[in-house]
């Protein structure tokens, strides 16, 4: 379980920059990613 929270944390974390105009802002890019990781965690016991 905790490897596929990491594997998934990993896409997570890499595919917004590929996704996100070059103009979002680093503060909300980084918000987005701990309210991603939050709900990862809620929904893997």
């Amino acid at each position: 379980m905790i490897l596929i929270a990491i594997a998934v944390a990993i896409v997570i974390i890499f595919t917004p920059y590929f996704l996100l105009p070059v103009s979002f802002d680093i503060e909300d890019f980084c918000l987005l990613i701990k309210v991603r990781l939050l709900c990862l965690c809620v929904q893997i016991p």
